[in-house]
């Protein structure tokens, strides 16, 4: 059952397109765009944990501690630029299309 999340810009209230978002990270931090890999792989430990864990929401403790936890300085910058303009939803879908919110 796929884990699903989406982050939403707080000014504008749209769904941003997550390989744009991480362009935007990218310029933010002043790193080259890579054609493969996220900026910091932010996508990975943030974008995983808001998809799988119902209190790991943007702007949760429950987030930032584990993140930091990591211990990867520029995945708290990140993660901290994130909590700043953008807001996360998160849900799953079961095989028979039915969507939940989590």
């Amino acid at each position: 059952m796929p884990q699903c999340f989406e982050l939403v810009r707080k000014a504008t209230n749209e769904t941003v397109d997550l390989t744009e978002l991480d362009e935007e990270i990218c310029k933010e931090f002043n790193v080259p765009v890579h054609k493969t890999r996220w900026c910091f792989d932010w996508y990975n430990p943030i974008g995983f944990r808001i998809a799988a864990f119902r209190e790991m929401s943007l702007g949760s403790a429950e987030l930032r501690n584990a993140i930091a936890e990591i211990g990867i300085p520029e995945l708290d910058k990140v993660l901290a630029y994130l909590e700043k303009n953008y807001t996360s939803n998160s849900w799953y879908e079961s095989s028979s299309r039915q969507t939940a919110t989590v």
